[in-house]
């Protein structure tokens, strides 16, 4: 039986939830947190270090984080807002783009090799239609709304169309 089962079975036998993390005043500082002042041992229990020892546990109720640590908490909340603000922009651009009916002129599909098989395999993607919006007019719109994802220095139609496919692809 490992500590930990020891200390689920241990919080179990004296009542407490087994779903909470329970750890001695140690493992709590090790893991970056301080025990609140004032707090005492909701129970004991005998763990093994080299020897059999008898320990007092606290609940993850009963700490704070410390101040490197809740600078890293503060830091890992702030990413994940940012990278879910990007990913609410790729998904607009995404519902954008699969959304208008795009047209290439022959000349602009002649240069994408097998051209039918390209359109196929991205079904997914930009929807390819003999009378949607020119590619050209197009990239140029989505490049003023999303400058720093469509860059407005691609003028050749086939490569807007590539760089519109792969934009959305990821």
């Amino acid at each position: 039986m490992t500590n930990s089962d020891k200390i689920k079975a241990a919080a179990k036998k004296a009542g407490y939830s087994t779903r909470k993390e329970y750890h001695t005043f140690n493992q709590w500082n090790s893991l970056g947190y301080n025990v609140k002042r004032g707090s005492h041992a909701l129970f004991t229990c005998v763990l093994w270090y080299g020897k059999p020892c008898r320990v007092s546990l606290f609940s993850e109720d009963q700490v704070t984080p410390t101040d490197e640590k809740a600078t890293e908490l503060y830091r890992e909340m702030e990413e994940k807002a940012l990278q879910d603000e990007e990913n609410a922009r790729r998904k607009q651009i995404r519902n954008l783009v699969r959304s208008t009916k795009i047209s290439i002129s022959s000349v602009g599909s002649s240069n994408i090799p097998d051209f039918n098989s390209y359109r196929i395999h991205h079904i997914n993607g930009v929807i390819l239609s003999r009378s949607g919006a020119a590619i050209d007019s197009f990239y140029q719109e989505l490049s003023g709304m999303f400058p720093d994802v469509f860059p407005d220095d691609i003028t050749n139609p086939t490569d807007q169309l590539l760089f519109v496919n792969n934009a959305i692809a990821c």
